[in-house]
């Protein structure tokens, strides 16, 4: 998790772990998640937080067989849904991606390097992958409006929302 603009947490990038959230880095992500976006159509300084999904496909798919992939993936699905979901109650604006570098956001999580040691973090393990990235902040009726004007069977059906 990144944490851009959040009442009472400090700017940074966090670990969750089963005790709660665990400060990795104090640095500012703004600049690190706008570099590691590949389109333009967001502000990264106008978030809220970024949650990172991360997946270890080759030891669901070792342990469990090629249908883990499907699973993974579908759980990484229902993740998103359910982020949308959380953030439209708690009247937060959302969004999600692919399209970054997860090379990168391993490097900055924490998630390369092998852990051999019992003692080690569990939650960190050599496979874990960014696979998206759900985005949110405040909502900007202003700025962000659009209109979609679907013909279906000779009516016009409009839906206009402040995203």
């Amino acid at each position: 998790m990144a944490v851009i603009n959040v009442a009472e947490t400090p700017q940074g990038f966090y670990r969750w772990t089963p005790h709660g959230l665990q400060l990795i880095s104090a640095q500012d992500p703004t600049d690190f998640l706008q570099r590691n976006y590949f389109l333009p159509n967001y502000n990264m300084a106008n978030l809220a937080f970024v949650l990172v999904p991360c997946v270890d496909y080759g030891r669901a798919i070792s342990e469990q067989g090629s249908v883990m992939y499907r699973v993974a993936n579908a759980a990484i699905g229902r993740a998103t849904q359910e982020f949308y979901l959380a953030a439209a109650h708690a009247n937060l604006a959302a969004g999600a991606a692919l399209g970054f570098n997860n090379v990168e956001y391993r490097k900055v999580f924490g998630l390369e390097g092998h852990q051999e040691d019992e003692t080690a973090d569990p939650t960190v393990r050599p496979g874990m992958w960014p696979v998206i990235i759900l985005m949110a902040g405040s909502e900007s009726a202003e700025l962000a409006r659009y209109r979609y004007d679907l013909y279906t069977k000779g009516m016009v059906h409009t839906w206009a929302r402040a995203l």
